[in-house]
């Protein structure tokens, strides 16, 4: 096979795709060649993507980009691929990569954080759904038989719900969010804050890369469209560009569009579009974003045990009822 055949994506955690960004940008920083740097990073990942990275090593040394030669590889999400390979045509790409390790360690943080509050709770719950029919079967209301297939089921069924929903949460980090899902998140009550935050903290975030490596405003948002699946996001992308086309200012076109929703957004980038730190005030943005996203996260990581021990008395009810 050749080096530059496109394989299928690699799944990756968020904490591995750190691990591997970070890697790679202070490879680069230091001043290693890429090739030198991707041989460097054997040991990320727990070596589960040595292959691949040596491949995408291979290919460079024949003459491939390195963003190109991770990309084939499928160690490159669709959406990075634009901010990477526009930073790599500017010589920033060690850049890009640090910032894209920082994002990706504080989502894989806000979701290890939830994790850890929940594993008590979930101990309980499944013992609970062992215990609970134990009265029902020691009164004869139910049979041997009807217990195991009623505790195993529902074990089986509650494996499959939590890998079910990795995978999606996963696949939408990695692709986006279609339309009718976005529209969906946005219309109930307790998602939708957090998918406008999402939006606006990613796009704002990308944005800021995009500048940073040396593109203009008009020509960084063409680049998110192109990278950015059918959606909400792209539809708001393709709105603040032909604002920009039309003659607004940046910061307008992203409060108009919803990109930026506050006063203080604003203000920020505002200011700095006037001071010619353009980029520097979307990132600012950004990580503000970012950090109000943390706090709702960590109401999350409080509020999601209850809610199991809430599932716990009603399968506890549920056995005694039966």
């Amino acid at each position: 096979m050749s080096t530059l055949a496109r394989t299928r994506p690699v799944r990756l955690t968020d904490g591995h795709r750190a691990e591997l960004c970070l890697s790679l940008g202070r490879g680069l920083n230091a001043g290693l060649p890429p090739d030198r740097v991707l041989d460097g990073a054997k040991d990320v990942c727990g070596g589960r993507i040595n292959r691949e990275l040596r491949l995408a090593a291979n290919a460079v040394r024949k003459g491939t980009g390195l963003v190109l030669a991770l990309d084939r590889q499928g160690l490159v999400p669709e959406r990075d691929y634009a901010m990477l390979s526009c930073a790599e045509d500017s010589g920033a790409v060690d850049t890009v990569l640090l910032s894209l390790a920082e994002r990706y360690e504080a989502r894989h943080n806000r979701w290890r954080r939830i994790k850890g509050k929940l594993l008590y709770p979930a101990f309980i719950f499944v013992f609970a759904i062992f215990i609970a029919p134990v009265p029902a079967l020691i009164a004869e209301r139910i049979t041997a038989a009807d217990y195991i297939l009623r505790t195993f089921a529902l074990l089986a069924l509650l494996v499959v719900l939590v890998h079910i929903l990795q995978i999606l949460i996963r696949h939408l980090n990695a692709q986006g969010w279609p339309r009718f899902a976005s529209r969906l998140g946005r219309w109930l009550p307790f998602t939708g804050g957090f998918v406008r935050l999402h939006e606006r903290a990613d796009v704002t975030g990308n944005l800021a890369f995009m500048l940073k490596a040396g593109l203009s405003m008009r020509d960084a948002l063409d680049e998110l469209r192109h990278a950015e699946p059918e959606g909400l996001r792209r539809e708001h992308i393709i709105r603040a560009n032909s604002e920009l086309i039309a003659g607004s200012k940046v910061a307008d076109a992203l409060r108009d569009t919803g990109l930026i929703d506050n006063r203080e957004g604003y203000a920020i980038v505002s200011t700095a579009e006037e001071a010619g730190k353009l980029d520097d005030g979307i990132l600012r943005y950004s990580t503000a974003c970012q950090a109000v996203l943390d706090d709702r996260y960590e109401l999350v990581a409080r509020l999601a045990p209850l809610l199991v021990f809430l599932l716990v008395v009603l399968v506890v009810v549920s056995g005694l009822v039966a």
